[in-house]
């Protein structure tokens, strides 16, 4: 074989291995590029989820802030209407047997 058909047969696979490689970089970058859009969905439902339980936490913190509070300002009338409930539990229980 004379050197310039040796060149030509390197040139022409080098080109087709060229052309398969970038086939297989371009899909590769394809599905790269759909995962990094499913992750960045994933993450705003997360941060949208994690909004909404700040929310009902801070709601939740509040409410158990104004029991706190009204149990301070009725806490003896409180105690004794639970000693009410617990005292009637104890005669109805001491009924039955």
């Amino acid at each position: 074989m004379s050197t310039i058909l040796k060149a030509d047969v390197f040139f022409f696979i080098t080109g087709i291995a060229v052309v398969a490689l970038s086939a297989v970089f371009v899909i590769v970058l394809i599905y790269l590029i759909r995962i990094l859009r499913d992750v960045k969905d994933i993450s705003e439902d997360v941060k949208h989820v994690a909004d909404q339980a700040r929310k009902g936490s801070d709601a939740l913190a509040e409410d158990i802030s104004e029991l706190r509070n009204d149990v301070k300002k009725r806490g003896r009338s409180l105690k004794e209407f639970l000693n009410f409930f617990q005292n009637l539990f104890k005669l109805n229980k001491g009924r039955k047997h």
